[in-house]
């Protein structure tokens, strides 16, 4: 009995287990760990439009050739991207030293005000092209289609002589040439260093001019015309064509010959010396009379020899006479132009004189130098022109040489006037030295 009521109450302390107690305990996977929060993504430079574009430090070249070289404008969206690919492009012209560049928020805070820092290539030269086969504007226009930054002058870095030299060398292999273009710096003149641009050999210069077709004027007489000027340059047919024009034509123009043309021009190989021959053809032409002359611009009316050969020598002599006149009157700035117009069927030619006087200047003070108190006293009751009287630019040489024509000074040495003009008042001061 007494174990009965002990196995009863060793009983009764167990709790009963629940019939999903007594079944096989399940195994649970144990929680994965967690997984980490992917970062932010940095937060993206806002990419506003250009509202203001400074450049700062430049001299050589203008704010607009800058930035139309950095790729810059305004009301473009710019970023720092943006503002490193316009410095790389400024650097690799070779026209810059170094770039920097500022940005901030405009002070509304809708865009970017831009600020460029440039430091330029202080040397400088200007630039020529010899013994290229084409004109030089024509070369001109060629570079600055390779060089928005293109101006009178250009930085001598080899960045910039190497990009010039073969933007002229892939122009000129479409009209054949097969030398090699490149840029040396040269002295020209006395102190002047200079860019010229041409081929790696020595070019071809002229060491002959021959003419056919010569009956008016004997053939001696034209090679003897052009000795100075044709002899020795370097050969570029236009440019050849134009020294003719300003050598040979006049020679035929003297005669009324407004015609005569040069119709053909050749070249070969010189056989004694290195060079080549030149021989121009020409035609002549006829006798043209001068049929009528216009002078515009000012009353003053020369005389030309109307009904006579155009000898258009003696018409320039006209001209230079008439201009010599409006000098006299004060307007030393004087200048014409002469046109012609031919009538083939008629041979006659209508000439159209054109005359600018510019402004009128007078005379302003005079000072004498090298004269006592007498000597100063008689050159001042001699001189002619008063202040304020329509200049005449020829006096003071003419009056210094009378003045030794007439002895008026025992013992001159030596006399010599200069003029001082000055352009906004209108007026000539005249200094007289004597010795």
């Amino acid at each position: 009995m007494r174990l009965f009521l002990s196995l009863l109450l060793s009983a009764s302390l167990v709790p009963a287990q629940t019939a999903s107690q007594q079944k096989k305990a399940v195994t649970r996977p144990a929680p994965a760990a967690a997984k980490p929060k992917p970062a932010k993504a940095p937060a993206k430079e806002p990419e506003w439009r250009i509202e203001r574009i400074t450049v700062e430090g430049n001299k050589i070249y203008t704010e607009n050739q800058i930035l139309e070289a950095a790729g810059l404008r305004l009301r473009m969206v710019g970023n720092k991207q943006v503002f490193d690919a316009a410095r790389d492009k400024l650097l690799a012209t070779g026209a810059f030293e170094n770039i920097g560049y500022r940005y901030q928020p405009s002070a509304a805070n809708t865009g970017f005000d831009v600020s460029l820092q440039v430091q330029e290539v202080q040397q400088v030269y200007p630039y020529k092209f010899e013994g290229l086969p084409a004109e030089d504007k024509e070369l001109q226009e060629v570079l600055k289609k390779s060089d928005l930054l293109l101006g009178n002058k250009l930085p001598a870095t080899e960045t910039i002589l190497k990009r010039y030299s073969a933007a002229l060398q892939r122009y000129l292999e479409g009209r054949g040439f097969r030398n090699q273009v490149q840029a040396k710096v040269r002295l020209e003149g006395e102190n002047e260093l200079m860019v010229v641009f041409g081929p790696d050999r020595p070019p071809i210069t002229v060491a002959e001019i021959r003419f056919t077709g010569t009956t008016v004027i004997p053939e001696a007489a034209l090679r003897r015309a052009v000795a100075e000027s044709g002899i020795g340059i370097v050969y570029q047919e236009s440019r050849f064509r134009r020294m003719l024009e300003y050598t040979v034509k006049p020679l035929y123009d003297e005669r009324g010959r407004l015609a005569a043309a040069f119709t053909k021009i050749e070249t070969a190989p010189a056989e004694k010396v290195r060079g080549i021959v030149v021989t121009v053809a020409v035609d002549e032409g006829d006798v043209y009379t001068l049929k009528n002359v216009t002078v515009t611009g000012t009353e003053l009316k020369p005389t030309f020899a109307i009904g006579e050969p155009a000898n258009m020598k003696r018409v320039g002599e006209e001209v230079d006479t008439l201009l010599t006149a409006l000098r006299r009157k004060g307007y030393l700035k004087a200048a014409a132009a002469v046109d012609r117009k031919l009538e083939p069927k008629a041979k006659s030619a209508d000439l159209y004189v054109t005359v600018s006087t510019g402004p009128q200047f007078t005379m302003g003070r005079l000072t004498l130098k090298g004269l006592d108190i007498l000597g100063e006293a008689a050159i001042k009751r001699l001189w002619g022109l008063k202040e304020g009287e329509p200049f005449d630019g020829t006096y003071p040489e003419h009056f210094l040489k009378r003045i030794e024509q007439d002895q008026v000074f025992d013992n001159l040495k030596k006399t010599k006037a200069e003029t001082r003009v000055s352009e906004e008042e209108k007026i000539v001061d005249v200094t007289l030295h004597f010795q």
